[in-house]
């Protein structure tokens, strides 16, 4: 499974990232080689200090000596001192550098990963949605795409690091003293690898449990806060609370649990490295070595202790923090790769087809089932609507109504048949499709913005057209309310429209389906939470565009679509009468028990 996720993480960089990482792993090449250079010149001092006769006869440092004019113990004290600070100068201040561009590098896949994931969700088929939780979606745009970039690439990049870090001080201790080096390796490799065995299905738990956690405490503070004021009536926050509490001890488990691993390792390999350190030291005295001898091997493998035992510390974690957010690779990966199957085509390339003039949008044997559903929410419906006209749609709950709308707004494409405006198939082009269009809902989705910000929704303050802005308030009839608000336009009306009511609401609805000058006004179920006399003044507004757009409306109430110019009556997806109001009300028995 780990090899599978380290694949699919190079599936997320992008090429330029994929490059970046390679130059970064150069660099990680020549940060281990100083590291071992840095392991390896403090015992070299320490044995130049302690017998500079050695260094002074040398084959190889002597002529090198000579020619500096180093001739007595003194100045290789001085001029060794000096090297020394020079090279952990350039040691040091390279590994700064490397690691301000491995951070720039990680927090820039943060970025890059988060916006390709929510652009993703941003434009997925509406189906995907339908069976998806928005806290799932919150969760793999915001903390997943986090823990990807942190905790899974940064891991793999300081995994190979250490990796080699661990092997070029493995080959210079080998180099100082093969049979000592090789019985460290092989008892902390064995320690190493027990600790990882003992630990391997504990950590890929916890890192699960801690993934649903994070999408319960999600959900639970979206609902809570989202239904507050239902909630609030019925006296149930404490069950919200609940929820959010239990998920977060979850959590805080899988979380303890990652701390104490990454706690826990550096004591057990540290006691293990200092007890083989001295009883090395104690084996060469009992083999009747002499003191020089022994501190040069305490200088060397003590400081290569030192360096060795955070280093296969970090090894240790990264591996366990890689197996620990696996998971989050496979769920921001799946959903990409399915979205990415899914989009690029807004329908195929169809033959024309004639329709008559005065029809705007034609419906021609149309069929769709949702995924999963065992009946068809709508079966082989013909119908056309015609251009100016009012029209309504009409049925009791569940007969397909607003199945219709979605189909017609491109939402859902049908399985079967086709759906027409100015003699072509909607999906042939549906960014154009959409783009003459104005569709106000039941629920009216507000920013806490402004209310001209709400109008120009998705639009740059600085780019708001003043004059559609102000015609979409004028045939909207939201003049009374911007005059009535202490900045106009510029009041903030606060999230979800807290300071407006529900008719205000709707109006601010309609002005935002005007802003963008569309051709047809798609009303679904717009009326449905306003009281009598709100909803005489919507219908009012509505009446004031009449012969100016095509307006399709979808109501459960009769006063709504009382003065439609057509109504089409859906019972199980069919069509199952069309005419006026009157003409229903006169000749169809389910319109009349409807109304």
């Amino acid at each position: 499974m780990l090899r599978a996720s380290l694949g699919r993480t190079m599936e997320l960089l992008s090429a330029r990232d994929k490059a970046r990482m390679a130059v970064l792993f150069l660099m990680m090449l020549v940060s281990a080689a100083l590291e071992v250079v840095g392991v390896g010149v403090i015992p070299a001092f320490v044995v130049v200090v302690a017998t500079p006769a050695k260094a002074l006869e040398s084959p190889l440092l002597g002529p090198v000596l000579s020619a500096l004019h180093i001739q007595s113990s003194g100045d290789l004290l001085v001029y060794g001192a000096v090297l020394l600070i020079l090279i952990f100068l350039v040691k040091n201040a390279y590994s700064v550098y490397y690691n301000l561009e491995f951070a720039r590098f990680v927090h820039k896949v943060f970025n890059d990963l988060g916006e390709k994931v929510f652009s993703g969700y941003m434009r997925a088929p509406y189906t995907f949605h339908l069976g998806r939780n928005s806290a799932e979606l919150v969760r793999n745009a915001t903390q997943e795409a986090y823990i990807v970039s942190k905790e899974v690439l940064e891991s793999l990049l300081r995994l190979v690091m250490n990796a080699v870090l661990i092997l070029g001080i493995a080959a210079l201790l080998f180099w100082a003293d093969p049979r000592v080096t090789t019985f460290a390796l092989v008892f902390l490799g064995s320690v190493a690898g027990l600790s990882l065995r003992v630990l391997r299905q504990r950590v890929t738990y916890h890192g699960m449990q801690s993934r649903k956690a994070r999408k319960a405490m999600i959900q639970a503070v979206q609902e809570g806060l989202g239904g507050l004021k239902d909630i609030r009536i019925l006296g149930r926050e404490g069950w919200f609370v609940d929820a959010f509490t239990a998920a977060g001890r979850a959590y805080a488990r899988g979380q303890i649990f990652k701390q104490v691993m990454a706690t826990a390792v550096k004591p057990v390999i540290e006691t293990c490295a200092v007890t083989g350190l001295l009883v090395m030291a104690l084996v060469f005295h009992a083999q009747g070595r002499n003191t020089a001898e022994i501190v040069s091997f305490l200088s060397l493998f003590g400081i290569a202790a030192i360096r060795l035992m955070p280093a296969l510390n970090e090894f240790m974690f990264a591996w366990n923090t890689l197996r620990f957010s696996a998971g989050s690779v496979e769920r921001i990966h799946a959903d990409l790769t399915l979205n990415q199957a899914s989009s690029g085509t807004d329908g195929e390339s169809m033959p024309a087809e004639e329709t008559p003039a005065d029809v705007a949008i034609a419906f021609r044997d149309v069929s769709y089932t949702y995924p999963g559903a065992a009946t068809p929410s709508v079966r082989d419906l013909s119908l056309d609507i015609r251009r100016g006209e009012v029209t309504g749609f009409v049925g009791p709950s569940g007969s397909g109504k607003t199945t219709i709308v979605d189909l017609l707004l491109g939402l859902l494409e049908p399985q079967s048949g086709r759906i027409l405006a100015e003699g072509g198939d909607i999906f042939a082009g549906l960014p154009a499709w959409r783009s003459r269009i104005g569709y106000v809902p039941q629920n009216i989705f507000l920013t806490d913005s402004t209310l001209g910000q709400n109008i120009a929704l998705g639009i740059p303050e600085s780019e708001v057209d003043a004059g559609r802005l102000e015609a979409a308030i004028r045939d909207a009839q939201l003049e009374d309310l911007v005059r009535s608000l202490p900045s106009g336009i510029h009041t903030r009306v606060g999230e979800r429209g807290v300071r407006i009511s529900g008719g205000q609401r709707q109006r601010v609805g309609i002005a935002r389906a005007l802003y963008a000058s569309p051709s047809i006004l798609v009303l679904d179920e717009a009326t449905s939470a306003l009281d009598n006399a709100t909803e005489r003044d919507f219908v009012e507004a509505i009446e004031g565009l009449r012969g100016n757009l095509t307006i399709v409306m979808v109501a459960h109430r009769m006063t709504t679509v009382r003065a439609c110019d057509r109504l089409f009556l859906i019972e199980k997806g069919r069509l199952a009468g069309e005419g006026t109001y009157q003409e229903l009300l006169a000749h169809n028995a389910g319109f009349q028990q409807i109304v």
